[in-house]
Formats: C-alpha cells, sequence, structure tokens
C-alpha cells in the first residue's frame, strides 16, 4: 500500500479527485486480494475433498469444490476488476503527463506486463513455475521502483 499511496502522491497537483479514487481503488484491490489468498487453505481442504471423491469438482476451477471455487472466483474478479480500473486511471494521468512520471512509464504498468506472463510458460523447469507462479507480483518491481526512484528525484517542495 505504501508504494500505492507513493503513487498517488506523485499525481500532479490539484487532482484530488483523482487521488482520491485511484488510492481507494488501490486499497479495496489489496484487501480484496488479501481476502482471496486467505481462502486458499481452505480451497486445499476442498481440494483434497474433491480427489477423494467426497464433493463434486467444479467446472470453474477444476479440482476444487463448488462452493469454494465460486467465491475465489467471485474475490479474482472483484481484485482484477478494480485493479484494470485503478491501472487504467493511472495509467491515463501517466500518458497524458498528469503525474511527475515520465510518459514511457506506462510500459512498465502492472496492467502491461500483466500480459507477459503468457512468454513464462516457455521457461524450462523449475523456472516456468517460478517466475510464471509469482509474475503477477513480479510485475509490479518495475513499476515501484520507478516511482522510488522519481520521487528520490523530485524536490520536496513541488
Amino acid at each position: 500500500m505504501a508504494a500505492f499511496l507513493l503513487a498517488v502522491l506523485l499525481i500532479k497537483p490539484p487532482r484530488m479527485v483523482s487521488k482520491a479514487g485511484i488510492l481507494v481503488l488501490f486499497a479495496l484491490m489489496m484487501a480484496i486480494g488479501g481476502a482471496y489468498h486467505s481462502h486458499f487453505p481452505v480451497v486445499g481442504f476442498h481440494a483434497d475433498a474433491v480427489l477423494a471423491g467426497a464433493l463434486p469438482q467444479s467446472d470453474m476451477i477444476p479440482g476444487v469444490g463448488e462452493t469454494p471455487a465460486a467465491y475465489l472466483s467471485v474475490f479474482l474478479y472483484l481484485y482484477l476488476g478494480l485493479g484494470l480500473l485503478a491501472w487504467l486511471w493511472f495509467g491515463f494521468l501517466v500518458v497524458t503527463g498528469q503525474t511527475l512520471l515520465p510518459r514511457w512509464a506506462i510500459v512498465v504498468t502492472p496492467f502491461i506486463l500483466f500480459w507477459v506472463s503468457d512468454f513464462m510458460a516457455a521457461l524450462p523447469q523449475p523456472w516456468n513455475v517460478i517466475v510464471a507462479g509469482g509474475w503477477y507480483n513480479i510485475s509490479y518491481l518495475p513499476m515501484f521502483t520507478l516511482l522510488l526512484l522519481t520521487a528520490a528525484r523530485t524536490p520536496a517542495n513541488r
């Protein structure tokens, strides 16, 4: 959340609606992402029950029971939807020069880098699983690094 706050602080004034709106979207995205990940132990127990034949398998998420798959799907789509809105809004501000970031920074937004994940399947094992499994998190590193570098070079009295 600190990096998201930094992104919002690098939006040029007086865009208070954009600052507040993007920060709220990022905060909700992170809260729902945490709720999504908190269901993994339950999903694991249900997956064991599916494998044992005690529960029917879900069509949405194969290998998982129907109820936890439905909950996970809701959280996942909310998380991705809020993230999409936040990054599109922030990306628009970057491209239109309304942030302190250079305009080329749009290419290192997680929204853009997320689509590179399809190429991770070509990596040999175990890198395929390690990199592809964490790609969504890895895709934030370039943007967060650029945010830190930009903030470090920005005078405090802007």
